[in-house]
This record gives C-alpha cells, sequence and structure tokens, in this order.
C-alpha cells in the first residue's frame, strides 16, 4: 500500500512540474510580448451618431486574416461587441455601424491564424456610450466596416 502511495505522489509531482513526454510550444521572445490596446473608443467615452470608429494598437505580432495552421505571432483580431456580435478581421481601424443608443461593451483579442487564443491571452476592453436620434431597428444588427 506504502508503494502505491509513493508511485501516486512521484506521479503527481511529475506532473505538476511539467515532466511529460508531450512537446512544448516553443514560444519566442518577440511572441511573449505581443499585445493589443485600443485606443479608440476611450473607456468611457460618450460618442454622437450610431456610428462608432474603433482603433487599436498591436505590438510585436503580425496581422494577417488567413484560416489556417497555427502560426505563432501571427494571426487576426477577434472584435466583440456587447458580448453578442462577434467580427474578425486583420484591420486595426474600422467602423461600427448601426450602433443604437446606449451603454455597450467592446472587447477584442489577437488570436492565432487557426482562432486559437493566445497563452496567455492578448486582450482589452472598453465601456463607452452612444447617443443618437436615430433609432436602429432591433433586427438591424451593428456591422464592422474595415478602413
Amino acid at each position: 500500500m506504502l508503494k502505491i502511495k509513493h508511485m501516486i505522489f512521484l506521479v503527481f509531482i511529475f506532473v505538476a512540474m511539467g515532466c511529460t513526454n508531450e512537446p512544448k510550444e516553443e514560444i519566442s521572445e518577440e511572441y511573449q510580448y505581443s499585445s493589443i490596446t485600443i485606443v479608440k473608443p476611450k473607456d468611457g467615452e460618450i460618442i454622437s451618431g450610431t456610428e462608432v470608429k474603433v482603433k487599436v494598437e498591436v505590438s510585436n505580432f503580425t496581422l494577417d486574416y488567413i484560416n489556417g495552421p497555427k502560426i505563432l505571432s501571427e494571426g487576426y483580431i477577434h472584435y466583440t461587441l456587447d458580448s453578442r456580435f462577434s467580427f474578425d478581421t486583420d484591420k486595426k481601424q474600422n467602423t461600427f455601424v448601426r450602433v443604437s443608443a446606449g451603454q455597450h461593451f467592446l472587447g477584442v483579442e489577437l488570436v492565432h491564424n487557426d482562432g486559437s487564443s493566445l497563452s496567455p491571452r492578448r486582450i482589452d476592453f472598453v465601456n463607452f456610450i452612444t447617443e443618437s436620434n436615430l433609432s436602429v431597428i432591433e433586427d438591424q444588427w451593428p456591422s464592422l466596416l474595415g478602413e
């Protein structure tokens, strides 16, 4: 019984230390410091109208919208508006059109070509408000236009 406990303990230690036979993903120094930041809109900004211009800064990451195999430090941006509408693009400047009046949440994430998240994830988010006298019909969902 004592042998079994020792074996289980050793297995636990090897797994905890990452001493498995699985190949590890090599990470270049440049890839470790990739980042994404929302420049526009600013957090808490009040925007007049139904169009929201979005600008992000990306560093140490090549934007290339290709649905293919995962390539380190290469991929595209996944935009999420109000946790309901998702858009993928390799553009750093975009415009959301037909955004209804009210409070909104914008999230961005750098993802690999195959759509998988970087590890650790590279994300940023802001909250903003749109004010407009124009009404947006409920079934007219926002669209993202690359610039």
